[in-house]
């Protein structure tokens, strides 16, 4: 009986032994998880940060892209009357700058 209270004992005292040091596992796994979880949320800002960049940048091209756009519409419509008025013209055209050069 002694015998069987001494290998359940010591049986027991493994089993605790065992519980510690898996306890133990768990939380250095669980303090890695938490590192990696703030440095996952550190980049998760700076990715937005750069999104609102983008998203910036991307307004600004939009707005000089209709801008271009515009004065190439307005480029297009001179040079259609430029060459009308050269297609209607049937003598000699002389073009002088304002100062008459």
């Amino acid at each position: 009986m002694k015998r069987e209270l001494a290998e359940t004992k010591e049986y027991l005292k493994s089993v605790l032994e065992d519980q510690s040091s898996s306890v133990e596992q768990l939380q250095a796994a669980n303090e890695e998880l938490e590192s990696s979880n703030e440095e996952l949320q550190s980049t998760n800002e700076e990715l937005e940060t750069s999104k609102e960049e983008i998203d910036a940048t991307n307004e600004e091209l939009n707005t000089v892209n209709t801008e271009l756009m515009e004065r190439n519409r307005e480029l297009t419509s001179l040079n259609d009357y430029i060459e009308a008025v050269f297609n209607t013209v049937r003598e000699p055209l002389l073009l002088l700058s304002p100062d008459l050069r």
